[in-house]
């Protein structure tokens, strides 16, 4: 970002451009819209979605649980089997992007 900056600044000043324009252009700049969600690995036949798939299966269960516990009206076995769900996959997409970074 530094070196970027500096690049465009060494630029600005070798054409006659102010500094302060070129600053307010890469401050305030807006960002690409992509529409694509970026999570650090590519689904596809490979390892990491295999790994993110068995991580969101195991979640799947501890949903299915939340959901008869709150049908049950135990507020703590909802929260607790949530909770367990979402931190499987957490680590789903953490452990694929391990396991895509050692590809």
């Amino acid at each position: 970002m530094v070196d970027d900056s500096r690049r465009r600044i060494g630029a600005a000043c070798a054409t006659g451009e102010r500094v302060t324009a070129v600053l307010t252009r890469s401050l305030f700049a807006r960002p690409q819209r992509t529409f694509a969600m970026e999570i650090g690995f590519d689904f596809g036949a490979n390892v990491p979605t295999g790994v993110f798939a068995l991580h969101a299966a195991a979640a799947v269960v501890f949903i299915y649980l939340a959901s008869v516990n709150a049908a049950a009206g135990e507020s703590i076995g909802i929260l607790l089997n949530a909770f367990i769900g979402i931190m499987l996959v957490t680590a789903g997409v953490v452990t694929a992007r391990i396991t895509d970074r050692r590809d």
